[in-house]
């Protein structure tokens, strides 16, 4: 199977986010965001993950549930673009049935392990292993 190319940022972004967790100095873990610091996928989910006020209104459970809405031109959109599909939850962030139909569609494209971590991001459980401070202390202006 040929990957796309967001298929391939988000397969990279992922192995980021397990070295992080896999580290346990935040001095090691700074080293990681500072050699991925040119990285605004990255930065960009941190950020999503990060910000208390950022909620996208869906849960595991909800996610569980197979919603009937037809979204598959909105999931073509994206391109497979991890970033695309946070913006939207971003924008749209009520957790109502076409928002679990853009989600379970997108995240249906990934093999299973890729498809947990996308789950992870969608519902803000994914636990990068880092503070604040952490990132402050690599980007200016996060």
């Amino acid at each position: 199977m040929i990957k796309s190319e967001g298929q391939k940022s988000t397969q990279a972004l992922m192995k980021i986010y397990n070295a992080l967790q896999n580290t346990n100095s935040a001095s090691g873990k700074e080293r990681i965001l500072r050699r991925h610091k040119n990285n605004p996928l990255l930065k960009m989910t941190l950020y999503f993950l990060l910000n208390p006020e950022i909620k996208t209104g869906i849960t595991r459970s909800k996610l569980k549930k197979k919603a009937e809405e037809d979204v598959q031109e909105i999931v073509d959109g994206m391109n497979d673009r991890i970033i695309i599909l946070l913006t939207y939850l971003y924008e749209n962030s009520s957790g109502c049935g076409i928002d679990i139909a853009v989600c379970q569609q997108f995240y249906e494209r990934y093999d299973d392990a890729t498809q947990e971590f996308i789950i992870s991001l969608i519902t803000k459980t994914l636990k990068p292993s880092i503070t604040i401070r952490n990132t402050n202390n690599v980007w200016d202006s996060f």
